[in-house]
């Protein structure tokens, strides 16, 4: 999908992620309340852009799909990372976002991610998709809810406990 052009919505443009991305995913993720919900990067930007090499090769490679890198087409801007993956454990493909703190409650989360679940029906042809989130993420929980997911249980990752939601196809 993101390697022949890229999804497109009124605002945004969203591509596969390329090694280039990286130093922006370390702007954005310098926010603290970036990483209070979510991993951070590596450490050292030299791990993180092998991180993605393997990643494009392995998961973009493979799936043909995955977390994708989210500009502002007004000025190419990387603004977050959007896109649907598999977590080990798991059977339906999870959407993620991630969207920089000065373009948070401007609808650009919404606008990308109705997008990606639109694309991962239609094209993809999946008929649930899963988001797990932290309860206290307030805000990823109500952008779930206004994109059509319904709680479905508690589950635990790593540790970490989550509410999962999920939408089921429309289609």
């Amino acid at each position: 999908m993101c390697g022949h052009g890229g999804l497109e919505t009124d605002r945004c443009l969203v591509r596969e992620t390329t090694v280039e991305d990286v130093q922006e995913f370390y702007r954005i993720y310098a926010e603290p309340s970036i990483t209070y919900y979510m991993e951070n990067l590596f450490p050292d930007p030299a791990d993180e852009r092998e991180y993605i090499r393997n990643y494009i090769r392995e998961i973009y490679g493979f799936y043909g799909y995955g977390l994708w890198t989210v500009l502002r087409k007004e000025n190419d801007e990387v603004i977050g990372r959007a896109g649907l993956n598999w977590r080990q454990g798991f059977d339906a493909p999870e959407l993620g976002f991630v969207i920089g703190v000065p373009y948070q409650g401007k609808g650009y989360a919404y606008e990308v991610c109705k997008a990606i679940i639109e694309y991962g029906e239609r094209e993809l042809g999946f008929q649930e998709i899963q988001a797990l989130v932290r309860k206290e993420n307030e805000a990823s929980v109500c952008l779930c809810r206004k994109l059509g997911f319904i709680w479905e249980n508690e589950a635990a990752d790593k540790g970490i406990r989550y509410e999962r939601l999920v939408r089921r196809s429309r289609i």
